[in-house]
């Protein structure tokens, strides 16, 4: 049948469409979950999948490398790579209108390079028969290590044993709905996935230090400058207060208008520490070699 044409058709017809519509919708319920779960759980991952790659290919000019994993035992479920970032995905997935207030993960996950979780809230259009994704994503900016899990709450297995207890999962943690961010469109996942830029898009030097066009791979101090800058901006500290942190840790003493913005400093120096590799004295000297 010619879509968007002037077609005339038999009520029959219709009435038939309107039956496997509402059948649609009845397969797509609980009863598909419980009896085709495997399934459906690829479909939805494929269908994942295929819209970040489809958006990075499109958007950005740029390819992905994906790997699956073929054993539920170590904290994700697919691995990207792309823009020279690694990214070890756990995927959740639910109806657009679940309850669920919290997704079990495991701490496997925090270990892995670009460990992060993106929760997949999924609606399916009986008329198009095609499914629809929105996300939340868990896990920290393109090129920084991910977020411990240790502070969440230790999950229990749901059904309890002979004398009705309910033992905890020493491995896996409960990561309430409220630690996950939303993510609006596809795009802006795939920004913050890999930290890509759309062409012609530049940071501002004044706040994020200078960037190299998009295009280039990012190497040396480019490479450093570029984790610096997320954690900035994550962080919501100044250059400033990275400076005045490490000079707190090298025993100097600097001024701090509040011992919160002290403490915050340094907090920001350790972290800028932990991700280049590089100790404070040095960290000190990227920044007096980069006028920041």
């Amino acid at each position: 049948m010619l879509v968007g044409t002037a077609v005339c058709q038999c009520p029959s017809k219709v009435a038939s469409e309107q039956i496997v519509s509402e059948r649609l919708r009845a397969d797509m319920s609980d009863e598909d979950l419980s009896q085709n779960s495997s399934y459906y759980e690829q479909l939805v991952e494929h269908i994942f999948i295929s819209e970040v790659l489809q958006e990075v290919l499109y958007s950005f000019g740029k390819t992905v490398e994906v790997l699956r994993s073929e054993v539920d035992a170590f904290g994700y479920d697919v691995v990207f790579e792309c823009n020279r970032v690694l990214r070890h995905i756990q995927l959740k997935s639910s109806k657009a209108d679940a309850k669920a207030r919290k997704q079990n993960v495991n701490v496997a996950l925090a270990d892995k390079p670009g460990g992060c979780v993106i929760w997949l809230f999924r609606e399916e259009n009986p008329n198009t028969h095609r499914m629809d994704l929105s996300f939340l994503r868990f896990g920290s900016e393109a090129g920084l290590p991910p977020p411990s899990l240790n502070g969440f709450k230790v999950a229990k297995h749901s059904k309890g044993d002979a004398k009705g207890v309910k033992k905890e999962r020493r491995a896996i943690r409960e990561i309430p709905k409220s630690a996950f961010t939303s993510v609006p469109t596809t795009t802006e996942l795939v920004e913050w996935l890999f930290g890509l830029k759309r062409p012609g898009e530049l940071a501002n030097p004044a706040h994020d230090g200078p960037t190299m066009p998009s295009s280039e791979p990012l190497i040396g101090d480019d490479l450093i400058l570029s984790q610096i800058a997320a954690l900035k901006r994550a962080s919501h500290r100044s250059w400033g207060d990275l400076r005045r942190g490490c000079l707190d840790f090298l025993g100097r003493k600097p001024l701090h208008k509040t011992d919160q913005v002290r403490d915050s400093s340094k907090a920001f120096a350790k972290r800028a520490s932990e991700v280049t590799g590089l100790d404070y004295a040095q960290l000190l000297a990227f920044l007096n070699k980069h006028d920041l």
